[in-house]
């Protein structure tokens, strides 16, 4: 230290003994401005950085509970409008039809807690998309958060129920295997694309046996209760096979949309059974009237009400498992794991 900063300094000293409360003025300093761009942004992670979107569908949290409120408020109608029919019944019959609405509703309601119970175990793994980040880091994502995860080689192939169980064993232990780290990324990522196409191949004769099944039983059914009792089993299942089949929880908007797919379908159905039911009544007896007793298309006038039953019904049957194909398509892009490129 100098002698004038040491004789700066025992000035301000007496100066502060004195009394003199007058603030000290700092000396002028020399600041530099710098033309770089500001990169420190860039640096912070996805979630640290604004998004307008964010408040843009912020109000999708109120629209799926509306979506669902309703849903449940028009299933309950009609759940109403059965135990009014049930209530009309006296003595046994009462309690015979009792039992028999009862057991279906019982039935859905463990598929429904089945189903629920089965998303809660499955990881919530985020989709990732192939053109968005670089292939290295793409595999290493991919080995982290997906293949970490699976269960074990054995039990996944026995559940999922492949037709090639010796290709998909063996790919997902090369997948796994320690010789895969010290490989490159294109020939990793190869051999996952070739393990999500047979997930793929899987997924799709999911969805395919079960809009069989759906056609199947909706045409044969000679109820509409029963016709969306059929939807809903049938595309409930579809999903939680598709979902253990990928192994992995879709995100809240994925699942969101899913749950929209799923509630038009059991409502299409229940209005298209009652719309059936009316049109081939009406139709028959429309037919039955413009033709006379004596003529000789009188008997297949009386026969119009059950041929107009079964057109009617084969062509909703057709319907429904159309709406149960186009849910399941989407939700096997949703449950995809790597998506395709953009």
């Amino acid at each position: 230290m100098t002698d004038e900063n040491v004789k700066g300094r025992s000035r301000d000293e007496s100066r502060a003994d004195d009394g003199d409360i007058r603030p000290s003025v700092p000396t002028a300093q020399e600041v530099s401005v710098s033309r770089a761009p500001d990169t420190a942004w860039d640096d912070l992670p996805p979630q640290a950085t604004l998004d307008d979107g964010r408040v843009r569908w912020a109000f999708l949290p109120y629209l799926a509970w509306a979506t669902v409120a309703v849903f449940f408020i028009w299933l309950s109608c009609q759940l109403l409008s059965l135990f009014q029919m049930v209530s009309s019944y006296d003595g046994w019959r009462f309690y015979a039809v009792l039992g028999a609405v009862m057991i279906p509703v019982l039935i859905l309601a463990w598929v429904l807690l089945r189903a629920l119970l089965l998303f809660r175990r499955l990881p919530p793994i985020a989709q990732l998309a192939e053109g968005e980040m670089d292939g290295l880091v793409l595999k290493r994502q991919l080995r982290q958060r997906y293949l970490a995860k699976m269960p074990p080689t054995r039990d996944y192939v026995a559940r999922c129920g492949f037709k090639e169980p010796e290709r998909v064993r063996g790919l997902l232990d090369s997948l796994r295997g320690a010789e895969s780290l010290h490989s490159d990324e294109v020939g990793w990522l190869d051999e996952f694309r070739q393990f999500q196409s047979l997930q793929d191949a899987r997924a799709k004769e999911v969805v395919a046996s079960c809009c069989k099944l759906v056609a199947l039983k909706t045409a044969a059914s000679p109820w509409r209760m029963l016709d969306m009792f059929c939807v809903f089993y049938n595309s409930t299942r579809m999903v939680c096979e598709l979902a253990v089949v990928y192994n992995r929880r879709m995100s809240r908007a994925c699942a969101f949309r899913l749950v929209c797919r799923w509630c038009a379908a059991i409502y299409v159905s229940g209005e298209l059974g009652s719309i059936m039911e009316s049109t081939a009544k009406k139709g028959g007896e429309y037919a039955a009237d413009m033709l006379s007793d004596g003529d000789l298309m009188a008997g297949v006038a009386q026969s119009m009400p059950v041929l107009a039953k079964i057109a009617g019904k084969a062509v909703e049957g057709g319907v429904n498992a159309y709406f149960v194909y186009r849910m399941g398509r989407r939700a096997i892009e949703s449950f995809r794991v790597l998506a395709p490129r953009a």
